[in-house]
């Protein structure tokens, strides 16, 4: 997937989800990083959800 979880990586592990989460969500990566782990956490869920389920549409149409 393009995020992985969050919690219980390594430093770097942590802040290249962070700048993968900015990316995605076009935020400024030094502004995500003052935020709450708990917001970046949510992003990243959110983010993984929504290209699951993108991933998810594209195979359907792909076997149509």
């Amino acid at each position: 997937g393009f995020f992985r979880r969050v919690l219980g990586l390594s430093a770097q592990g942590f802040r290249d989800q962070l700048f993968n989460a900015a990316k995605y969500w076009r935020l400024s990566p030094f502004e995500l990083e003052e935020r709450p782990i708990s917001d970046i956490v949510e992003l990243c869920e959110q983010g993984q959800r929504i290209n699951d389920e993108e991933e998810k549409q594209w195979r359907q149409k792909r076997t149509r």
